[in-house]
């Protein structure tokens, strides 16, 4: 049994060494990971980062693993999942807090038990909340960066800090997460009205239908691969480009919708890779678009 492993599991925390974490992701693609510690409060986190720290592993806190391509190869990585006080929240009369913890899905019936109206727009986006505000994740019109007032995070140390909203560079697809490597434990809200909640369910149903019917759901996927641009749809620019249904391996462009790459037939990291790169070099060379991968690879 490695080191680390030992010191945790002497703690109590939930750990395991050479962990598969092929059934976690979103995709059904990936390998044998070194470690996966399952953390339930602060006090647990902050240990952990300190034999992780000690003992030099390298590693990376999940949540759902909704927008992930992982290797199927060995991962010299430990992953860190947050689970127990960080699937919390906490609402008052027109503010909510809630842990990175939570499943986005979850969040949203809390909110409208409590009749506060303002997150509807993430109806059907899979992940936690940690992911979303990773991601900034969101529509056309509307993403976290509108709704978050400040975000919790710690860093690699074990240091607690409180950052505003514009200190989170959001933007498109990004937040300054995604380039501190501070772990995200929490989020507040803003802008947070009273609503009924049942207008707040009809119309968290209706997103959730149009999601089913526009998105190939009944396939294991990472959600949408590329970026849209300023001016275009990545799915509608490789459906003109002839790409919907072409395949590698197991992967194939979703003849349902193009921006989304399934696992069609026991895909593997390289079936997904391979087909991810042929769909930007056709892409570039029928219509002159650089796609940007929205997903994030991980080796």
């Amino acid at each position: 049994m490695k080191n680390y492993i030992k010191e945790l599991k002497k703690q109590g925390i939930e750990c395991y060494e050479n962990y598969n974490v092929k059934h976690m992701t979103s995709y059904k693609i990936g390998g044998i990971a070194d470690g996966y510690v399952v953390v339930k409060d602060m006090a647990e986190l902050i240990y952990v980062l300190r034999v992780l720290k000690k003992n030099r592993k390298k590693f990376m806190a999940v949540g759902r693993w909704s927008n992930l391509l992982v290797s199927d190869a060995k991962i010299n990585m430990v992953f860190v999942s947050l689970k127990g006080d960080f699937e919390k929240v906490n609402i008052t009369e027109d503010t909510a807090y809630a842990g990175a913890g939570i499943k986005m899905h979850e969040l949203l019936e809390q909110l409208a038990r409590y009749e506060l109206s303002g997150l509807e727009f993430t109806a059907g986006i899979p992940g936690s909340l940690g992911g979303a505000v990773y991601m900034n994740a969101g529509i056309r019109s509307k993403s976290m960066a509108d709704v978050i007032d400040c975000v919790y995070a710690m860093d690699r140390l074990g240091k607690l800090k409180k950052i505003e909203n514009k200190k989170c560079k959001f933007s498109y697809r990004h937040s300054i997460f995604r380039d501190n490597n501070d772990i995200i434990v929490g989020a507040e809200f803003k802008g947070l009205v009273k609503r009924d909640r049942y207008e707040m369910l009809s119309e968290i149903k209706t997103r959730i239908d149009n999601r089913k019917k526009k998105h190939p759901l009944n396939y294991p996927s990472a959600g949408s691969v590329f970026k849209n641009g300023k001016n275009y749809s990545s799915g509608e620019m490789i459906d003109k480009a002839g790409l919907k249904g072409i395949s590698i391996g197991g992967a194939r462009v979703s003849e349902k919708h193009a921006n989304f790459i399934i696992n069609a037939h026991n895909a593997t990291f390289d079936d997904v890779s391979k087909l991810i790169k042929k769909v930007k070099a056709e892409v570039k060379k029928k219509l002159k678009i650089k796609l940007e991968e929205e997903i994030i690879y991980i080796k």
